[in-house]
Parts: C-alpha cells; sequence; structure tokens
C-alpha cells in the first residue's frame, strides 16, 4: 500500500476508536463533537497534503522547501542519476577536446617531420654528385682519383660456374 492509504486508514482507524471511547463516557453529544474534531483534522491532514502537492513556487524554489517535498525526495534517485549522466556527459566532452588537441599537435609535427626529411634528402642528393665528391676529396687533399676511363666488367664462361656447382 502507498503511504497515504496507510495514513487515510490510520485516520480512519483512530477517528472510529476515539468516536466509540467518547460515545461511551460523555453521551451522544459529546461524541458528535469529537467526530467533528477529528474530521476536522482529518481535512486538515488532506489540506495539507494539497499544499504538499501544489505548484512550486519561485519563493519555494529560494527558499530550498521545495526540496522537503515528498515528490521530490521520492525522485532522488532519478536526479542523482541524471546529475551523473550530466557530469559523464562533461567528462567526456573535455576528453575529446584534449584528443583534438593532441591530434592537431601531432599533425603539426609530422608536417614539421616531412618538411625536414625533403631537406635532408635533398642536401643528400647534392652532395652524392660526382662533382660534389670531386670537391671533398681535393678539399681533404686525399691520394684518390676520378677514373677516366669506365670501370671494365669482369665475365666469367658459364662453363666455370656449372664445374664449380657441381
Amino acid at each position: 500500500m502507498t503511504k497515504k492509504k496507510k495514513n487515510t486508514e490510520e485516520i480512519n482507524e483512530k477517528v472510529a476508536m476515539l468516536a466509540d471511547i467518547a460515545m461511551q463516557e460523555e453521551g451522544e453529544v459529546g461524541a458528535s463533537a469529537t467526530l467533528s474534531n477529528l474530521e476536522s483534522e482529518e481535512e486538515k491532514e488532506k489540506n495539507k497534503e494539497k499544499k504538499d502537492k501544489r505548484k512550486a513556487s519561485f519563493r519555494d524554489l529560494i527558499d530550498g522547501s521545495i526540496l522537503t517535498r515528498d515528490y521530490v525526495i521520492e525522485q532522488l534517485p532519478f536526479l542523482l542519476f541524471i546529475m551523473l549522466l550530466a557530469m559523464a556527459y562533461i567528462a567526456n566532452k573535455y576528453n575529446s577536446e584534449k584528443m583534438i588537441r593532441e591530434t592537431i599537435a601531432i599533425q603539426n609535427e609530422l608536417k614539421e617531420l616531412k618538411c625536414e626529411k625533403i631537406a635532408v634528402q635533398s642536401e643528400l642528393m647534392s652532395l652524392s654528385k660526382q662533382s660534389e665528391i670531386a670537391k671533398l676529396i681535393d678539399e681533404k687533399k686525399l691520394d684518390l682519383y676520378l677514373l677516366i676511363e669506365p670501370p671494365k666488367k669482369i665475365v666469367v664462361p658459364s662453363t666455370k660456374q656449372n664445374t664449380i656447382q657441381n
């Protein structure tokens, strides 16, 4: 049973008991007066419940009395769940922004490294030219000289290769 039904049943039982007691002690006149008092108390309880259910006003929100109402307290687990989801959403947003910043930084570093690679390759190409090598040999005064004749190719007859393999 719900809380309200239990309260209503308890009030009805108390009213009946008090009415019986009043009838026994005071007679019917006193009992009817007590019964009317109990009914007015019951109406006060209903008014209090209605007051609890009334719409929240701006004043209730400011003074915090809206948080003490039954229907707000019943919804507290749901509100906590919503707050947890909001916090997870905010954390996810910050994490994704951090990853985007890191990705942009890595892309910029990659562009710089590609440019450096191209510069190193071009320097290597220029240094590996025959004329540049000849200049370096002359500067360092090494006992090397340039070939005037092209290199000769050594050809091995195929019969010797077959005998070597066997």
